[in-house]
Order: C-alpha cells, then sequence, then structure tokens
C-alpha cells in the first residue's frame, strides 16, 4: 500500500485482484468511454456506496468522485 495525495490530502491507496482501498474503503471503479461505474463498501459503519453514471472516458470516472463527495460529507474522517 502506498500513500498518494489527492487535493494535497494523504490517502492509503492499493489496488490489487481488482480490489481498491482508500483508507478504510474498499471497492472497484472502472469506465469504458460513455460509462463510469463505483462500489465502495465502508464495513466498520455497514455502509456501501455505489454510482453509474453514463459519462466517463477511458480515463476518467466521474462516478469515483461523485461517491467520494458523498463519502465526505458522510464519513469526513475518511475523505478529507
Amino acid at each position: 500500500m502506498r500513500t498518494n495525495r489527492i487535493d494535497g490530502v494523504p490517502l492509503n491507496l492499493g489496488y490489487g485482484l481488482g480490489v481498491m482501498t482508500i483508507n478504510d474503503l474498499v471497492g472497484h471503479n472502472g469506465a469504458i468511454v460513455g460509462y463510469s461505474s463505483v462500489a465502495l463498501r465502508l464495513p466498520e459503519a455497514d455502509a456501501t456506496f455505489v454510482a453509474i453514471g453514463n459519462s466517463s472516458t477511458n480515463e476518467t470516472t466521474p462516478t469515483t468522485e461523485i461517491v467520494l463527495e458523498l463519502i465526505k460529507q458522510l464519513y469526513p474522517e475518511q475523505v478529507k
């Protein structure tokens, strides 16, 4: 696992066997031209966040940004 920064905030990010981690969140995201999806789980809160959208490129996943903003509102200690 390595620490990356998003908007200057350190996050513990990892990705293996198709599963990514962001701090205590576990899930998967993906994109193909025209579609974007993400599913993230916060086990200790028994909370699951899922978004599917019809906007993306092969390099962007707008649904991840949406879900992370929602998580920031509900669980600010996970995404600052």
